[in-house]
């Protein structure tokens, strides 16, 4: 498995100027989670199946855009996410 490089996430903000506070982007992150959410509970039948997640290009977009709302969160308030992982 491939480790995290957050510089790219540093280096997307930074060109495309979409940096805020801590208050916009914990909002953001609700509704990135609510979207992955909404993924699980499709590829389930809405609970009635055992979600295939592996193989679901939604659910993997929409884990990517929480991942990297979390990642912008720590990195716009210079949180090192693996410093963080170890506490």
């Amino acid at each position: 498995m491939k480790s995290i490089d957050v510089k790219n996430v540093v280096e997307f903000l930074a060109k495309s100027k979409t940096g805020t506070n801590a208050l916009v982007r914990l909002a953001d992150i609700s509704s990135e989670l609510g979207e992955v959410s909404k993924e699980v509970l499709k590829d389930s039948s809405y609970g009635r199946d055992t979600p295939a997640l592996k193989d679901n290009t939604s659910f993997k977009e929409e884990y990517g855009d929480l991942l990297f709302t979390v990642l912008a969160l720590g990195v716009e308030n210079d949180v090192d996410p693996s410093e963080a992982l170890e506490l």
